[in-house]
């Protein structure tokens, strides 16, 4: 027998010793101590992207009106940019919450600021549109990317209503466009209807129809209650979800609600998404054999898409297409 048999026969012989159970109870809380503390230096830095991106809106407005405007309209537009400064600063607060709810509606308000970081991009050529651009993309992305999918699987919110299993990854994505959608029609559609409106009253002296600001409004006040009946798992939400996107789609492109054609763009695209999300739902309640599960689609989004999106902004502030004179607002 030679060296090798022999100690295969004498590991055989001997019977191993578990770890005692202190040993593993400690081995479990360090690591999960450890893990606790990388996901609270996470939230702080994405918190502090945030808070980092927010006076990009005041430097921005106040550059261009000053270059581009009269110096009478910076109130207008200083006002069409107080929506999103705020909600920057409440995103960074929180990202300290480990709610369910926070959680979405950081990603929500990081997705739209990167979608119209996209839109400036690729609407404006002039230097401090470029750079408010490139500005605002890396300070999403970071931050995005800082949290990837903490505080979306409910770990952490053992309170949380939100408990689906078999399609969490399907709506916690179609709960994150819906919010997008809303902090859209929130921030840049309704800020830049009502500074429509009060120019064209200010220059024409005469009462504007207030339709579209009216429809704004309604379409939003619809995907706050299509998000409130998704995150409390209603049957119902589904289906209004589907028909809120419909129909702000159309209004969008036939022109009721006075938006920018990047915005429409934006709208539209993600109404088309949030078409296609409840489908396997829908399927399965309709008898379909149970789909496997989405579990790698919010970490596809995190990993592939927000770098895609980034990647694309970059390029397209770096190499316009076309020329602009100057940058157009919404």
């Amino acid at each position: 027998m030679n060296r090798y048999e022999r100690a295969l026969s004498h590991v055989r012989e001997r019977t191993p010793a578990p770890p005692a159970f202190e040993t593993i109870a400690a081995a479990s809380d360090d690591a999960r101590q450890r893990w606790a503390a990388e996901v609270e230096s996470r939230r702080t830095r994405a918190g502090r992207w945030l808070l980092a991106a927010a006076p990009l809106w005041l430097i921005l407005i106040v550059i261009t009106t000053l270059r581009w405007h009269e110096p009478g309209d910076l109130p207008w537009n200083l006002a069409a940019t107080t929506l999103p400064t705020l909600l920057l600063v409440w995103a960074a607060r929180l990202c300290h919450e480990s709610t369910f709810r926070a959680a979405l509606l950081t990603r929500g308000i990081a997705f739209s600021h990167l979608l119209v970081a996209l839109m400036w991009a690729h609407a404006a050529e002039c230097t401090e549109a470029v750079v408010f651009a490139l500005g605002m993309t890396m300070a999403m992305g970071r931050s995005l990317g800082l949290l990837g999918a903490i505080g979306l699987d409910g770990s952490s919110d053992p309170d949380s209503s939100f408990e689906p299993v078999r399609f969490r990854g399907l709506l916690s994505l179609a709960l994150i466009m819906a919010c997008v959608d809303a902090m859209l029609l929130l921030t840049f559609g309704f800020s830049g209807v009502v500074v429509e409106l009060a120019l064209a009253m200010l220059e024409l002296g005469d009462v504007v129809d207030p339709m579209p600001l009216l429809l704004l409004l309604l379409g939003f006040a619809a995907m706050v209650v299509n998000v409130w009946g998704l995150v409390r798992l209603r049957t119902w939400a589904l289906f209004t979800n589907m028909l809120t996107n419909i129909a702000v789609a159309a209004m969008a492109l036939t022109d009721m609600l006075w938006l920018g054609p990047l915005l429409i763009a934006m709208l539209v695209t993600t109404a088309i998404i949030q078409l296609l999300l409840p489908l396997p739902i829908l399927a399965t309640a309709l008898g379909r054999p149970l789909p496997e599960r989405r579990e790698w689609l919010m970490g596809f989004v995190m990993r592939i898409v927000v770098p895609v999106l980034v990647g694309l902004t970059v390029v397209r502030a770096l190499f316009p297409i076309e020329r602009w004179q100057q940058p157009p607002f919404w």
